[in-house]
């Protein structure tokens, strides 16, 4: 790859969720760790991507606004491709599964976490007409891409797996390896309870910090607490929606609200992330019962913090997890139900698995400067 090299980053779709945190820390890791290249940024407007973007000499910056799905289709088909083919780049980098160009003028890498892009529908949940139409549309575009493209960046090695099983894909993958924030790292030991903690003292407290998507599996929560009303009547699980993330979000806490089971599903709202570190140290566990990931930041940050991790017995889990997460099965209410019970009634086991979660983060987990240099470095194998 030239020195300076023309590297054009797509990542405007990156406004949410998981998805925001990749692209924020990964933009973050390349401008800090490799500044000198010529960059062409394409990025959410005002989510924190341009302080970011400007710190590099050479970029051409384009702050795109959230769009419609119709108008979003004409950012892929159109807007981009013109873009990036004016900026004429050595190399490619998209970090979004469906953010590659189908006739790319140059080679291609794509950072890949779209995980429902590898998984059956029994896995995605429950799905509005919307969700249905957007995935059918993704999952076309990402086939077509993906045969002009040189490289696939994966989180784990289950999903570079899954990848080239379902796909065929022939190109290369990397496994980029999991990561956390500093700030996650060091989070104090004494970090203060939270208010809404409060009065749950003497229950065991779960906590779910996940945007509304349907494969995240809320929808057992109802069932878990409807079903099990008195075994469970010392179990808390803390969730963090808003009405706005998705209409079947407002649904779901209508439903909780209706059949008043708010003192066992509490809902927190949003959490600005700067103060999620108090209730990673005062819960009791992390409750994950998506059906599918491509990896989740979640997990290593619970690890982080010494927090024990419940969650499915699915293959992107035990690939994040291994040993340090009890495991259930996500379409049995009744799974849940026995695996809360058992951890609940099980204190060391409880400290067993902070303890080895602790050492995961110190033996397997990376910075996000090291990601970025590894991106980098694999990008010039590449470039024309």
């Amino acid at each position: 790859m030239p020195n300076p090299a023309k590297i054009a980053v797509i990542a405007h779709a990156l406004r949410s969720a998981g998805g925001l945190s990749v692209g924020r820390y990964l933009i973050d890791g390349i401008t800090r760790v490799v500044p000198e290249n010529n960059y062409l940024f394409l990025i959410p407007e005002g989510l924190g991507y341009e302080e970011l973007c400007e710190r590099v000499p050479n970029a051409e910056i384009h702050a795109l606004p959230a769009v419609n799905f119709a108008k979003r289709i004409w950012q892929d088909r159109v807007r981009t491709p013109k873009l990036i083919k004016s900026f004429a780049p050595d190399v490619i980098l998209a970090l979004d599964s469906s953010l590659g160009m189908v006739k790319p003028p140059s080679p291609q890498a794509i950072v890949f976490y779209a995980a429902q892009l590898l998984y059956p529908e029994s896995h995605f949940g429950p799905r509005t007409f919307k969700d249905k139409v957007r995935h059918k549309y993704l999952k076309r575009h990402f086939t077509k891409e993906l045969k002009a493209t040189q490289l696939v960046f994966c989180q784990t090695a289950v999903m570079a797996n899954r990848l080239r099983e379902i796909y065929g894909f022939q190109g290369k993958t990397v496994v980029a390896g999991p990561s956390v924030p500093d700030s996650m790292r060091q989070i104090p030991t004494d970090e203060p309870a939270p208010a809404a903690f409060n009065g749950h003292e003497n229950r065991l407290k779960l906590f779910c910090p996940a945007r509304y998507y349907p494969h995240k599996n809320l929808e057992i929560l109802i069932e878990l607490f409807s079903k099990f009303a008195d075994e469970l009547k010392n179990v808390s699980v803390f969730i963090t929606l808003t009405a706005e993330q998705h209409p079947n979000a407002g649904k779901l806490l209508s439903e909780i609200s209706r059949l008043n089971l708010e003192n066992n599903i509490i809902n927190l709202s949003h959490i600005p992330y700067e103060q999620i570190g108090g209730y990673y140290r005062n819960a009791d566990a992390l409750f994950m019962p998506s059906l599918l990931e491509s990896f989740s930041t979640t997990y290593v940050e619970a690890m982080a913090a010494g927090l024990p991790i419940l969650t499915s017995d699915l293959d992107f889990a035990r690939g994040a997890c291994g040993e340090v997460a009890d495991y259930f099965d996500p379409f049995s209410a009744e799974s849940v139900k026995d695996v809360i019970l058992a951890f609940g009634s099980d204190k060391s086991r409880q400290q067993e698995l902070a303890q080895l979660g602790e050492k995961m983060m110190q033996n397997d987990v990376t910075s996000w400067d090291e990601i970025a240099t590894r991106v980098i470095n694999e990008l010039s194998k590449i470039s024309r």
